[in-house]
């Protein structure tokens, strides 16, 4: 096994480029592009500001650096590398910067989500959008580009605009049957979404065409708090959502309707599923001694005790509400990927089939 060099890199702010062709590396003001393999320097940009986040265009030919304590933005071409644009919300300043589908428009979230401005990279051209929510995801474009999606109060209601892409003019604007829209999300495969509503106030999601015409609705009335996290399946045919009591509920979007209820046992008791232990071990890598290795143990010795494998600190329910967790549905739509609130030391993954036989995965979060 080969490596590269070290380099030095602010801890989680690496990224690959959609196309996997280039890895962008932001230390301090500067930021790296290298290829992958061989791993070799392709172009390094200096920023007037150190670089809180990166983000790369779509189509991978555009690098967009934020400097959020500065309140602007830096964008830089791969492609020609003397084309840099520079952009600055003033007084507004900017807490959230994205990019459109095309590659071609920036979109900056101001302070206190007074507005959103669309700027264009190529005819310099800027749109506003105001009366935005003020929690995110309040943006969603929809699988084709064309569309977008804004999560908006006006007038003392929830209300969602359709924003044409192409001229940035809005298609339409209607009201949705929620108190408190906590999130808007487009589905993959059409041009229909989803909004779900803040979760101190109930367990409801409601489906709309991008006409404005409610389509479905699903919702828990025995729940007590709402919706933690929602996401699609890439074909757009399962919905997962997670509450904040560490349960995953499946969906189908043809009747939407629940097709499975999960939650991670605290006891593993026979032999239905499969239990693996992940365990470190010291190596001597480059002649450091304090190099660890991972190895997993198949676990035979039924029942299995999760939280034992876990960490031994008692997790109130409070702190398993409030901790940041993560769920998504793998691409294939056979995998589940989730990590639990009852520990934050320890991921589980789990497989679900039709036979909804599960294995488990127990391993360090780092």
């Amino acid at each position: 096994m080969s490596f590269s060099r070290v380099f030095k890199s602010y801890y989680f702010q690496s990224k690959f480029s959609p196309d996997g062709r280039f890895l962008a590396v932001p230390y301090a003001s500067k930021v790296i592009v290298y290829n992958p393999s061989p791993f070799q320097e392709v172009a390094t940009f200096c920023n007037a500001e150190n670089v809180d986040r990166t983000e790369w265009s779509p189509d991978s030919t555009l690098l967009m650096c934020v400097s959020l304590k500065r309140k602007f933005l830096q964008i830089w071409s791969l492609e020609d590398p003397q084309w840099k644009c520079k952009i600055s919300e003033g007084p507004f300043g900017i807490t959230g910067a994205y990019w459109s589908p095309d590659s071609r428009h920036i979109l900056t979230v101001a302070d206190f989500q007074i507005r959103i401005t669309i700027w264009s990279l190529v005819d310099k051209s800027v749109h506003y959008l105001e009366h935005a929510k003020p929690s995110l995801p309040c943006l969603s474009f929809s699988s084709s580009g064309r569309l977008l999606a804004v999560a908006e109060r006006r007038d003392s209601k929830d209300c969602v605009s359709i924003v044409t892409c192409d001229t940035w003019s809005l298609a339409t604007n209607f009201v949705v049957g929620t108190e408190d829209l906590a999130g808007v999300s487009w589905a993959p495969n059409a041009d229909i979404f989803c909004v779900w509503e803040n979760p101190t106030v109930a367990f409801r999601l409601l489906l709309y065409s991008s006409e404005g015409l409610k389509l479905a609705s699903y919702s828990l009335e025995d729940e007590l708090v709402g919706i933690k996290s929602f996401s699609w399946s890439s074909c757009g045919q399962i919905v997962l959502l997670e509450d904040h009591n560490d349960k995953l509920i499946l969906l189908e979007t043809v009747t939407w309707s629940q097709i499975l209820e999960h939650s991670l046992p605290d006891v593993m008791p026979d032999d239905s599923v499969a239990v693996h232990r992940e365990i470190k071990q010291k190596q001597k890598l480059d002649q450091r001694p304090s190099s660890m290795k991972a190895q997993y143990k198949l676990l035979s010795e039924l029942p299995v005790s999760l939280s034992k494998l876990t960490d031994s600190t008692s997790t109130g329910g409070l702190q398993v509400m409030s901790r940041t967790t993560f769920a998504q549905i793998s691409s294939s739509g056979a995998y589940i990927a989730r990590t639990s609130g009852k520990s934050r030391y320890y991921w589980f993954y789990f497989v679900l089939y039709t036979s909804q036989k599960v294995y488990y995965i127990v391993g360090t979060l780092r």
